[in-house]
């Protein structure tokens, strides 16, 4: 993720988040240390203001015990949680669709 933003070609967004989230949880056995790592790439991704969707799903979907979870988003993994709930600073920069996503790098 660390060369992906340094990149010129983009930077990441809702769907790299969630992917390297993904990745986490396949290859990572359920622990402190990913605990601590799925953490980490949330406040990256909340900092970078693409906290969408697949960014949620994938916490919620490795969560087990909603303990990171609950860590990370301030809820319950049981509670429905909409994108407008969440601060807007974790939002501010999604791109939803793959049309509107294709649109901003065109611009690029």
């Amino acid at each position: 993720l660390v060369e992906l933003g340094e990149s010129p070609h983009g930077s990441p967004d809702q769907v790299t988040y969630g992917t390297y989230l993904k990745v986490i949880a396949n290859q990572m056995p359920a622990s402190n240390a990913r605990s601590q790592i799925v953490q980490a790439v949330f406040k990256k991704c909340a900092r970078s203001g693409v906290v969408g969707e697949m960014v949620l799903r994938q916490l919620r979907d490795m969560s087990i015990k909603g303990e990171t979870y609950k860590k990370c988003v301030g809820k319950s993994v049981h509670d429905e949680i909409s994108l407008h709930e969440l601060p807007s600073s974790w939002t501010c920069n999604i791109v939803e669709g793959k049309r509107k996503r294709r649109r901003q790098f065109r611009r690029q």
